[in-house]
């Protein structure tokens, strides 16, 4: 089984800092007001359920302090950069989910790989589906938007390149 030691220091912040990405990404993609709320606190929870992981790799990345790394390097990502945010998130989630599925396929066990890639999506599928989108006031719309349904056919692909 992995742990962080096998992991050079910028292999282990993409495997730390990607469900973070990738909710922060799913939650502006259907931005929704005060289910923008919702899906925040869905992040959180995701997060949560890692830290009871079965695979102790899930338990290691899932640390109050390498949340509280994750988070930091997140605002720090946010500072920077020009265009439209919810473009750079999306394109930012993508291209992290791909770099983790192949720094863990190099160096972790198809246990790992597989679990990584689950908690992942899954996680971002608990966003897309904490609030509904494009209704007046809570009532209407759709759990999933469109632009959450695209974002997760991508991070699908992503995770399992």
């Amino acid at each position: 089984m992995a742990k962080k030691a096998d992991f050079d220091e910028q292999s282990w912040r993409v495997l730390r800092e990607t469900p973070q990405i990738v909710g922060a990404a799913m939650m502006m993609a259907g931005a929704s007001g005060l289910g923008t709320v919702k899906e925040s606190f869905a992040i959180g929870q995701g997060l949560l359920e890692g830290q009871s992981h079965s695979i102790p790799l899930l338990r290691e990345l899932n640390t109050r302090d390498e949340i509280l790394a994750a988070q930091e390097a997140m605002k720090e990502w946010m500072k920077g950069g020009q265009g439209d945010p919810r473009e750079r998130l999306r394109a930012e989630a993508l291209e992290k989910s791909t770099l983790a599925m192949a720094t863990l396929k190099a160096r972790g066990s198809p246990e790992e790989v597989a679990a990584y890639r689950d908690w992942v999506y899954e996680l971002a599928e608990k966003v897309a589906a904490a609030a509904r989108e494009g209704g007046v006031l809570g009532f209407g719309g759709v759990r999933i938007s469109p632009e959450e349904q695209a974002l997760l056919g991508e991070l699908k692909t992503a995770l399992n390149a």
